[in-house]
């Protein structure tokens, strides 16, 4: 016995679902868990003081967006515990390049003969599409110079139809490659406001801003795409934490959509909820559920409950979300587009790291968006102990004719300048 998936997913399944007592407790006993599990980590830290080296309290262990970003493009020295605790990556792909396909079909002179398969089976509606706009502005790369000091003070400025963000306040000063860390969201109307243009200004307090390069999206191309590149599908399903799913639709609803689109039958789920059947291959829970981040486990250690319970808590949705990372959707990613310049317009005015999410406003609200700013610097005491020395060249001689020599010892803390 089985059931379409879109039953199983339907609210009222759930809400006729009678629960026993010992049921009941388990559901608890589980939310507890699932609580204790999401307040994180902590560790132990030694914080140097400037009086003594003591043991300090209990500090929190960071793991935030940029964790997951630095995995991703592997600088794992600021990344944390973020790998060993299994969490899901971005795909950071270098500069943006224009891939495409065509195909072509011989026709039959038999009538007989089925029609080639069509590939646009659902058209979009005509009327316009309001939708909200979320572009998250990472880092700029090796942006050109501007100022007489071979650097530059960017700023970010979003232009959207007639809508206009000029961020002038939260310019980087004397850099060219810039962490911004900064979301932008509005609204607009498609396909009326379909040209996003992304620019980045160089600030001057007495003369008039520069520009040192844009980059320009089409939004109407990504929403009407059929591979989901106005949202990213990440690796994890989680409802909670630093990957928390932010798109409209649950895994569950967007593989329904994939399949209507592709032409198959509607995905069904087995009577027990471990596995699915999809285009004709049946996918098991099995298949992946010992792959599970910690931060996500809290799926995988109630699974027993959640087949009583179909979709309740995520299983049916984490295996939708394995099949649908096999039929070459978009990844969550970080985009790398090149700035362009109209007075050089051959010429790389640097690079931008960044990425947009689109949702149509008809299927109600998005997830949480993502926090990306940028982590502040604290403030520590580095003490550093000269104990003793070796090999010096004793190129002086006292009045008595000992050989000696006037050391003293200098600290250079790199990166910066020498002269700081």
């Amino acid at each position: 016995m089985s059931t379409a998936l879109s039953k199983m997913a339907s609210p009222t399944t759930v809400h006729n679902c009678y629960l026993c007592l010992p049921l009941l407790a388990i559901l608890c006993a589980e939310q507890k868990l699932i609580q204790k599990m999401l307040r994180g980590t902590r560790k132990r830290s030694l914080i140097a003081t400037p009086h003594s080296l003591q043991e300090g309290p209990v500090e929190e262990e960071i793991v935030d967006w940029w964790s997951k970003f630095y995995a991703s493009t592997g600088e794992h020295e600021k990344c944390g515990q973020y790998i060993q605790k299994g969490y899901s990556k971005l795909k950071v792909p270098g500069p943006m390049q224009l891939w495409g396909s065509f195909r072509i079909y011989p026709l039959s002179d038999d009538p007989s003969v089925p029609a080639p398969p069509r590939q646009f089976r659902e058209l979009p509606d005509s009327v316009p599409q309001e939708c909200t706009v979320r572009i998250y502005i990472v880092r700029g790369l090796e942006l050109q110079p501007q100022d007489n000091n071979g650097l530059c003070d960017p700023y970010i400025k979003i232009t959207l139809g007639k809508k206009v963000i000029e961020d002038r306040d939260n310019y980087i000063p004397n850099t060219l490659n810039p962490v911004f860390g900064r979301m932008y969201e509005l609204s607009c109307y498609l396909p009326q406001e379909k040209d996003l243009k992304i620019s980045v200004y160089d600030y001057d307090t007495f003369t008039r801003d520069e520009k040192v390069g844009e980059t320009i999206i089409d939004l109407e191309n990504r929403f009407l795409s059929r591979f989901g590149s106005h949202c990213g599908i990440p690796e994890q399903y989680c409802i909670s934490g630093v990957n928390t799913w932010r798109d409209q639709l649950k895994p569950t609803q967007l593989l329904q959509n994939v399949a209507r689109f592709k032409g198959f039958p509607p995905p069904v789920l087995s009577e027990d909820g471990s596995s699915i059947r999809y285009g004709g291959k049946d996918y098991s829970l099995d298949e992946f559920g010992k792959h599970t981040a910690m931060g996500c486990r809290l799926v995988a250690r109630c699974s027993s409950t959640c087949l009583l319970l179909g979709l309740r808590y995520g299983g049916g949705e984490r295996l939708a979300l394995h099949i649908l990372r096999t039929q070459g959707l978009v990844p969550e990613h970080v985009e790398t587009r090149t700035l362009h310049s109209s007075f050089q317009p051959n010429i790389s005015q640097g690079r931008l790291q960044m990425w947009v999410d689109v949702f149509p406003k008809n299927l109600g609200p998005p997830g949480p968006p993502f926090n990306v700013t940028p982590r502040k610097a604290k403030k520590y005491y580095l003490r550093v102990i000269i104990w003793n020395t070796k090999d010096v060249v004793l190129d002086e001689k006292s009045i008595t004719g000992e050989e000696m020599s006037d050391i003293y010892v200098k600290g250079i803390l790199l990166p910066f300048p020498k002269e700081n």
